[in-house]
């Protein structure tokens, strides 16, 4: 009767642990979204580690420090994230994969409108920020 109470409470609770930090993650991801739509630098700042890579096919590689510097070269008129899905990996990290609609220019150039998006998440001092951004151009 105890392990079936056990496992009874292991299947009750586990999906609400492992929901939450996708749910957060999410929050933050989509903070993170709006502040480069809206060229808050200050946000983007708090929602990355201070060792974070974005590679993108309008701008290569880039630091966080040089994601902020060009901010004024990034036209965003849509940037729209899909349905999201969430791994753990290991106990203070998420990867997170969407979808992407987005129109805009870097530097007079168009973006791509379709891409898939790939992060990596980690909690840094009790907070969610982004470690890693990979952003691929696809076929709609």
């Amino acid at each position: 009767m105890r392990h079936l109470l056990a496992m009874a409470l292991f299947v009750c609770v586990t999906p609400a642990l492992a929901a939450e930090p996708s749910h957060d993650v999410e929050t933050a991801l989509r903070q993170l979204n709006e502040a480069f739509t809206t060229h808050n630098s200050a946000a983007i700042t708090s929602l990355m580690t201070e060792n974070h890579t974005a590679i993108t096919p309008w701008a290569g590689k880039q630091t966080r420090e040089e994601q902020v510097a060009t901010l004024g070269d990034l036209e965003l008129d849509e940037y729209t994230a899909g349905a999201m899905t969430f791994t753990p990996v290991g106990d203070d990290g998420v990867l997170v994969g969407y979808s992407l609609k987005m129109a805009g220019t870097f530097r007079g150039t168009p973006l791509a409108p379709h891409s898939f998006v790939t992060a990596v998440w980690v909690k840094a001092d009790g907070q969610w920020k982004e470690l890693l951004y990979q952003e691929t151009a696809v076929a709609p």
